[in-house]
Formats: C-alpha cells, sequence, structure tokens
C-alpha cells in the first residue's frame, strides 16, 4: 500500500506541474495577467479557485481534532472563521470586482488613503500571514504523509512544495486557478467517501451521535463546553475574530479583483463560504463520532478513522485528498504573498520599474517564499501557532481600517479625494493598532475576558481613524477615476 501511495501521489504531483506549465506563457504575460489573470476569469474559474484555496489541512485534519478534543463549542470558530467567507461574499466580494487591483495594500492606498508608509505597513500584515500558511500547509503534507504511509515526512515536503512553487512561479494566479480546479474536484469527490463511511459508523443519524456523545461527556454536546465554562463573549470573540481575520485574508481579495465582473465574484465567493462552513461543521462532528468510539486515541482523528474503519483504497484517496487540500491552499497563498511582496513592499520604494521587470522579480520572490515555507515546514514545530498569532494580530488592524474606510467617506465615486481618512490617521491606527494587539495579548485577564487580541485592537483602531483624521487636515489630490 505504501508504494501505492508513493505512485499514484508522484502522478498527481506531475499532472499538476504539467496543468500549471501550459498556461505559464499566458499567465506571465504581463504583471497583470501573472497577479490577477488579466481579470479575465469568468464564473467557473473563480468558483473552483475560492473553493479549492478555502479548503485546506485544517477543515480535514484540524477541525476533527479540535471537534474531538473540544465539542460542539468549536462550531463557534468555525461558523466565525468560515463563515466570515459568506460574509465577505455578501458585502466585498462583488464591491472588489469593480476594480483591478494587485493587493489590499494597493486598494486602500487609492480608495482610502494615499500614502506610502500605510501601504508598506499592510503589505507587511498581509504578506507575512500568507507566506506563513504557505509554511503551514508544506508542513501538513508532510505530517499527513508520515502517518499514511508511515515513511519520513521531509521528502514528501520537499517535492510536494517543488512542484507548487515551481508552478506558482511560472504562471501566476493562472497556473493557481487551472491547478486549483482539479484539486477542487478531487476534494469533493474524496471527502463524499471519506465522511460517508464516518457517518455510517452512527448510522448516518445526529440523534444516534447525540446520544452517544452525552452518554460519553455530556460537555462535549454544549456549545459553552463544561458547566458554561466559556464565556458568551469569549465564544462571540471567537466568532468575530474569523470573520475580521476572513477580511484581511487577501488572496479572497485576489480572486474578487481577477474576476471578469460582479456576479461572478459574489456568486462564487458565496459558493465557496456556504461550501467550506459545511464541510468544516460536518469536520467536527467526525471528530465527536471518533470520540464516541474512542475517548482516549493518542494521534489523530483522520488517520484513526482511515486505518481502523475504512477500506485499504482510502488511504490512497485521503492521501490525494490532503495533498489536493494543501496543495491548492499553499498555491494560492505563495502566489499572493509573492504579489503582495513585489507590489505593496517594493514597488513603493522603487516605483519606476517596468511591467517585463515586475513579473521577473515577482517570480523570484515566489521562488524565495516558498523556499522560507518549506524550511520553517522541515525545521519548526511552531509554525501553526506563529500563523495563528500572525491572522488574529492583523486582522484587529486591518479590519477595522477597511470597513471605516469604505463607510465613512464623501458621496461619490470610490476615490482617494473622497475619503474621510487622512494618510497620518491612516498610518498611526494600523501601527498603533497592531501593537495594541502584540500587548493585549501579553496582559492575561484581558485575554480571559475577550478570548483574544481583536477586540481591543480594533477599538483602538477604530478610535485613532476618527480621532486622528479629525485633527488633521488632507491634502486634496486631482480626481480621477482608477482601475474601474
Amino acid at each position: 500500500m505504501v508504494t501505492t501511495v508513493w505512485i499514484v501521489s508522484i502522478i498527481y504531483l506531475i499532472a499538476m506541474l504539467a496543468i500549471g506549465m501550459a498556461v505559464s506563457k499566458k499567465g506571465s504575460a504581463s504583471f497583470d495577467d501573472y497577479a490577477i489573470a488579466g481579470k479575465s476569469l469568468p464564473f467557473y474559474l473563480i468558483m473552483w479557485t475560492f473553493l479549492a484555496t478555502v479548503w485546506g489541512a485544517a477543515d480535514f485534519i484540524g477541525s476533527p481534532d479540535e471537534g474531538y478534543h473540544r465539542g460542539i463549542s468549536w462550531i463557534a470558530w468555525t461558523l466565525g472563521s468560515e463563515g466570515g467567507k459568506i460574509v465577505f461574499a455578501l458585502t466585498l466580494a462583488g464591491f472588489l470586482a469593480r476594480f483591478s487591483f494587485k493587493s489590499m495594500g494597493e486598494f486602500m492606498d487609492n480608495v482610502v488613503a494615499k500614502d506610502k508608509t500605510s501601504r508598506i505597513v499592510i503589505g507587511l500584515l498581509t504578506g507575512f500571514v500568507a507566506a506563513g500558511w504557505t509554511g503551514a500547509q508544506s508542513m501538513a503534507i508532510g505530517q499527513i504523509f508520515s502517518v499514511f504511509t508511515g515513511t519520513d515526512s521531509t521528502l514528501m515536503i520537499i517535492i510536494a512544495s517543488a512542484v507548487f512553487i515551481f508552478y506558482t512561479m511560472s504562471g501566476g494566479l493562472l497556473s493557481v486557478v487551472w491547478t486549483d480546479v482539479i484539486q477542487g474536484l478531487l476534494i469533493v469527490a474524496f471527502a463524499g467517501f471519506y465522511w460517508y463511511y464516518a457517518f455510517g459508523m452512527v448510522d448516518f443519524s445526529l440523534a444516534t451521535l447525540t446520544s452517544k456523545v452525552m452518554a460519553a461527556k455530556p460537555e462535549l454536546w454544549s456549545l459553552t463546553g463544561a458547566s458554561g465554562s466559556i464565556p458568551w463573549l469569549k465564544l462571540f470573540t471567537t466568532f468575530l475574530t474569523g470573520i475580521m481575520g476572513t477580511f484581511t485574508m487577501v488572496c479572497y481579495w485576489q480572486r474578487a479583483f481577477s474576476a471578469k465582473d460582479v456576479p461572478s465574484a459574489r456568486n462564487a465567493a458565496l459558493i465557496g463560504g456556504i461550501g467550506t462552513v459545511l464541510v468544516s461543521v460536518i469536520s467536527v462532528f467526525i471528530g465527536l463520532i471518533v470520540f464516541t468510539v474512542n475517548p482516549n486515541l493518542d494521534t489523530g482523528v483522520a488517520p484513526y478513522l482511515v486505518k481502523n474503519f475504512m477500506p485499504p483504497w482510502i488511504t490512497v484517496a485521503m492521501t490525494l485528498l490532503v495533498l489536493a487540500a494543501t496543495m491548492s491552499s499553499a498555491d494560492s497563498l505563495l502566489n499572493i504573498a509573492a504579489i503582495i511582496t513585489v507590489n505593496d513592499i517594493l514597488m513603493p520604494l522603487k516605483p519606476d520599474v517596468s511591467d517585463e521587470q515586475k513579473v521577473a522579480i515577482t517570480k523570484w520572490v515566489t521562488l524565495a517564499w516558498g523556499v522560507v515555507g518549506v524550511i520553517c515546514a522541515l525545521k519548526f514545530k511552531f509554525i501553526l501557532g506563529l500563523v495563528g498569532w500572525l491572522y488574529s494580530t492583523a486582522a484587529g488592524a486591518l479590519a477595522p481600517a477597511v470597513i471605516v474606510g469604505l463607510l465613512w467617506r464623501k458621496p461619490g465615486e470610490y476615490i482617494y479625494d473622497n475619503s474621510n481618512i487622512t494618510p497620518v490617521a491612516l498610518r498611526y491606527s494600523l501601527i498603533l493598532g497592531t501593537l495594541t494587539a502584540i500587548i493585549a495579548r501579553q496582559i492575561k485577564p484581558l485575554m480571559d475576558v475577550f478570548g483574544g487580541p481583536v477586540i481591543p485592537s480594533s477599538v483602538v483602531t477604530i478610535v485613532l481613524l476618527f480621532i486622528i483624521s479629525s485633527i488633521t487636515k488632507k491634502e486634496t489630490v486631482s480626481s480621477r477615476k482608477i482601475h474601474v
């Protein structure tokens, strides 16, 4: 079986490489093509790349483990982090599709407040989160392959990462999108088999699962944990953190910017959001199913299920499922991390770079971030914790800045002239909001109440945006239509 898993995995990786390379010439024709596929993506490509990007290792590996240990209280995080994608679809996706920017930083620079420092800060916050998740996905590839085959994870991390780094580097977003179509289809097919066998253990009955969980450990069937040990405010903060974090995941912004029209972006994001909520909630229930069978599990839920309750061929299917889920997320995050680095950090410092040079630089930055991700996956055990730290830290500053920037403005077009936020206000609110998140995390009583730094940092960011903007004068630049 180990040999079969290796053979099938190598064939799959070669196929992904071939698909990515087939569109590499078109995908790297210009920086617009490389970053947002020339703003030409139709609904079906946007839909599949949304689905494939949002379905990652967390949905099939992490969520069942959390359901096993935390019970349905973990659904609060699921509905926030994954439900946030539905909120994004209904509020921002269609609106962003009106523009052809490459990143959140460029959008804020042109629509809210034109400030080089703010754009670089946004680039750092969003870029490091995306790059960190790339390393986390590489780590997940190695871990699950090791569990299913009993072989060292190092080789698979290197091989799989090399494949998605190379095709992402070669063709940019277009390569990512077309490989995501195949990977999304694989995820849907293999996840269906996995769920069928898992829910068969409780006769496909929620009532049966409920009675078994209540008999084994009733607190797992409570949204607030054992005897209400999880405060409702903390539960709400968990939900809010997930939503605000989603608003800062710039790979979703990139998908909207690359859509050929507004309906394609909005509808594709909505399907992607609904799909990922369903997958994540189902995964939590799978964790509970396994708990009723073995309350003393010393390994992950997914490997335990596959090895003990499913036919041997499921091992091959599950390996491909995780490979597809992790690679489709990793390539998207790697692509946007490189684009942000060039577009929001390097370009503001050196704006006189030709379009051809931008593409070339972005390719090398893609390679660099990919190598960093592989090194992190091989050398460190804390990368998932680090990514979570970056995620919640960025959310408290970026999400309020985006929301206030879009709502607090003069009537008319969405251009810099009509925004009430001044450059200095945006700059200091982002910096001090981020610092507030870092400091708040060190204050245990504060974290016990709010469950995270998002609410304190959001309050600081919003207050500073209004106060500083009110006492500083905004210089008016010539009105113009931009990228619409």
